[in-house]
């Protein structure tokens, strides 16, 4: 479990292979998330209906058995990267605090388990009572191996995601997580800024975290027409060439394969950077 004063900020080693698997059609979701839903039923649809499209139909009812399977088929290893889960649950737990105690009762039963990391993280930055006050009788109980990590915790008030601007690819999926589970299109509109922001840029966590936005607006835009009318929207609000980036996005967005257009176009050119001695290290 990550010391957490800004969970999100991280290295960017193997950022282009974390990238292609990861925010091409916000894959990493779907690499965790597959896995764990196709053990409870066996149908593409019924996944896509209660991961990445929670924020339409709210099942909170099957909240509690995904919390539990989690646990049971230990989808969290020590190198599974948590933080687009942890904020998608953290979301859920700030929308029902009424249901907090129920689903907190679940994590407490299986908290000697590698699934620990992921909801003790989701319960911080829910930023709760509820969350906060359980973890600090985690601290307080003295049994646990995270009481460093519990100490940092409960000494901060996590971060303000929708205030935050991403800086690498993994914030972006990060936003990710939190808009499948709020539907909150703030986190959308963080993106464009930072595909719009950072276009072009020689800089190459820039450039990257600003590709990486891009195919996965176009890739998300394609499956969920509240991320499209978002874009529809921001593209009548901009000017110039930010107008013309989201443009982009948009047209990519009306094809199956425009995110991998999006992709490849990426890969290009930090091909003809690297042939002009830049970029040789990333």
């Amino acid at each position: 479990m990550m010391p957490v004063k800004h969970v999100l900020l991280r290295g960017l080693g193997g950022c282009l292979v974390f990238v292609m698997l990861g925010l091409f059609l916000a894959g990493y979701w779907h690499i965790f998330h597959a896995r764990y839903f196709t053990n409870i039923e066996n149908s593409a649809a019924v996944y896509e209906q209660i991961s990445l499209r929670f924020y339409e139909r709210k099942p909170v009812e099957k909240v509690s058995r995904w919390i539990a399977f989690i646990y049971e088929y230990e989808l969290v290893q020590p190198d599974t990267l948590i933080d687009p889960v942890a904020y998608f649950y953290a979301e859920i737990f700030k929308q029902y605090p009424d249901k907090l105690e129920e689903w907190i009762k679940i994590i407490d039963s299986f908290s000697d388990r590698p699934g620990q990391r992921l909801f003790w993280t989701a319960l911080w930055l829910s930023n709760s009572e509820k969350g906060r006050e359980y973890l600090k009788k985690k601290y307080d109980s003295g049994a646990s191996e995270k009481k460093q990590w519990l100490i940092q915790a409960l000494a901060q008030t996590p971060p303000d995601l929708i205030n935050i601007q991403p800086t690498s690819p993994e914030d972006n999926d990060v936003m990710w997580g939190a808009f499948f589970a709020s539907g909150d299109a703030a986190y959308v509109i963080n993106l464009i800024d930072v595909a719009c922001l950072y276009d072009d840029s020689d800089d190459y966590r820039r450039f990257i975290t600003a590709a990486s936005a891009k195919w996965s607006l176009a890739a998300n835009a394609f499956r969920h027409i509240s991320v499209k009318r978002t874009l529809k929207a921001e593209a009548g609000k901009r000017q110039g060439v930010d107008k013309n980036v989201v443009l982009r996005i948009l047209k990519m967005s009306e094809q199956p394969d425009g995110a991998a257009i999006l992709y490849e176009e990426t890969r290009q050119i930090i091909r003809d950077k690297q042939s002009r001695g830049l970029w040789l290290y990333q």
